[in-house]
């Protein structure tokens, strides 16, 4: 098995996810802000980089899966249970996507265990709640850095859209889970 440069790619948001929540843990909002960026750009560089160097491969794909996952249940979990005393984004927020990733994973996982030769795919939505959900974190942090009521208003907007994504996505993935299960009895 040949590792690809996109793979490698995302291995590098794999290895910047500790230093993120470091950073967030340490209430540096600025300094978990540019490493989450750089984490978000890799997310976007992967795939892209992936398709025009005709690299797709199981793995790659797996691996984007997985960091994504990881990176946001990591940045959600440092956001509530650590030392943070500022509320960078509303707690109902991080318990809705929290869940969401979580219920993603254990369908993911039963497919693993008992439908292996299943294939499942990503969807425009998932990738746009991925999206949103970064953007929101950014804005949080930038927020928390940077207080300005315009900017207020624009991040509670976007909360309210990455919300939609979540609850959409995670719909789809529940129902195209359910109906992929019962096609491959």
């Amino acid at each position: 098995m040949i590792i690809t440069l996109p793979t490698c790619v995302t291995l590098i948001r794999i290895i910047l996810i500790p230093f993120i929540v470091l950073q967030l843990i340490k209430t540096a909002w600025m300094y978990a802000l540019i490493l989450l960026v750089s984490a978000a750009l890799t997310d976007a560089l992967d795939g892209a980089l992936a398709r025009y160097l005709n690299q797709e491969s199981y793995l790659g794909a797996m691996l984007d899966a997985f960091a994504d996952k990881c990176l946001l249940m990591s940045c959600y979990s440092a956001l509530i249970y650590g030392n943070i005393q500022t509320n960078i984004l509303p707690h109902w927020f991080l318990a809705l996507a929290l869940i969401r990733e979580c219920t993603i994973l254990m369908g993911s996982s039963l497919y693993a265990l008992y439908r292996p030769s299943v294939r499942l795919k990503p969807c425009l939505l998932g990738k746009l709640s991925m999206a949103s959900q970064l953007l929101c974190l950014s804005m949080g942090l930038w927020q928390a850095s940077n207080t300005s009521p315009i900017f207020l208003q624009i991040f509670t907007i976007m909360v309210i859209i990455a919300t939609i994504f979540i609850i959409s996505s995670w719909i789809y993935y529940i129902k195209q889970g359910i109906t992929l299960w019962n096609r491959s009895k």
